[in-house]
């Protein structure tokens, strides 16, 4: 298969490359219809990581949208009963670019691991993104954090309600100033604003976090403990020093409550892949299973994937009056020697070729 695909632009492969990962490991494809309730997308709008929903009014009255978000229809269809299911996707999404003011479509490659309750399988959520990264560029980083871990800190400094949401935001955008501003004015005392400022300064590999994060006994034990498990689990892979703790990496408490991850590609200006445990959306989608999950934005990476070619074809088949049947057998004769060919009847037709090869009208070839 990857020889195959060695003769397909990079962008083009990719997908199909994640595909052949993402099967061996026993997922299995999920297509998703392109229009669901609107109300099931409005009711869960913080969960969506874009703003604005494209709607329309469906023949029977009911008010439709174009999918913005795979995620939430594949937890709102996962099976009542509570059975695991490992899935991929290939699909497009709708949102409104937040740069240009517009709706664009938006390609994603993504994974989603419906009944996650074991740490292998949080572990093997996490190594399939990093072999996602992978598979795209090998100069990749994977940033990690915990929500259960960070919420813990917050809380035991003192941090709570809305003042927990300003944190967080804070934190994210590593505003530190922000952050301290926030620590006066609830009047946080010393040591706690030092753990503050700490963990808003900190990204290190994971494998060499665990003697400086700070502890809440009995609070954050679980999360560390799931973090060493991770770290463990991804020396076994290979490529630990691709993978960091940052407590930038956060989403919203209300879905999301332990690992989430960004992955970042050189090149990209922005994140590639975002994923993490969402117990939470199925919570109140009404499902009983845990699960988590991650998508590929295939649009970050148009920038990086993309491939300036010098020539439309290798060979330029100019067959002036030579017949049909002459064509096709030097063009195939062309083919097998390994390279691509377009037959045209004159020289001059914009086609950028390698080289050039005239027939005769009896079918002969010489080079131009």
């Amino acid at each position: 298969m990857n020889e195959a695909l060695s003769f397909l632009p990079t962008s083009e492969a990719i997908p199909l490359r994640l595909r052949a990962i993402y099967e061996a490991a026993g997922y299995s494809k999920y297509r998703m219809e392109k229009f669901l309730p609107y109300d099931l997308y409005i009711e869960h709008k913080e969960f969506l990581t874009g703003k604005g929903i494209i709607t329309f009014t469906d023949a029977l009255g009911r008010l439709m949208a174009l999918k913005p978000d795979v995620t939430i229809g594949i937890a709102r269809n996962a099976d009542d009963g509570g059975a695991h299911e490992k899935l991929y996707y290939h699909e497009s999404i709708f949102r409104i670019d937040e740069g240009l003011s517009e709706y664009r479509e938006i390609g994603q490659v993504g994974l989603e691991y419906i009944g996650a309750d074991t740490a292998f399988a949080e572990a093997e959520v996490v190594i399939m993104a990093l072999k996602s990264l992978e598979t795209i560029s090998e100069d990749c980083v994977l940033d990690i954090n915990h929500m259960g871990y960070i919420s813990a800190i917050l809380a035991s400094l003192g941090i709570k309600d809305a003042d927990t949401s300003s944190a967080l935001r804070a934190l994210r955008r590593k505003e530190r100033g922000a952050l301290m501003a926030l620590a006066e004015r609830i009047g946080l005392d010393g040591e706690a604003v030092e753990i503050l400022d700490r963990i808003s300064r900190l990204r290190v590999p994971l494998s060499e976090a665990f003697d400086l994060l700070p502890s809440v006994k009995g609070e954050t034990d679980c999360a560390t403990d799931s973090l060493k498990t991770l770290s463990d689990a991804i020396s076994a892979h290979g490529g630990a020093e691709r993978v960091f703790l940052d407590f930038s990496v956060i989403n919203d408490l209300d879905y999301y409550n332990g690992l989430v991850f960004q992955g970042y590609v050189k090149g990209a200006p922005r994140a590639v892949l975002s994923g993490g445990r969402y117990d939470k959306l199925m919570q109140r989608l009404g499902k009983p299973q845990q699960a988590m999950g991650f998508a590929i934005y295939l649009s970050e990476l148009d920038r990086i994937l993309y491939e300036a070619r010098d020539f439309d074809v290798d060979v330029l088949l100019v067959y002036g009056d030579a017949s049909p049947t002459a064509v096709i057998r030097a063009s195939e004769e062309i083919k097998r020697g390994g390279e691509s060919v377009r037959a045209e009847r004159d020289a001059d037709c914009g086609v950028r070729a390698r080289r050039t090869v005239r027939m005769d009208s009896k079918g002969g070839m010489a080079d131009a």
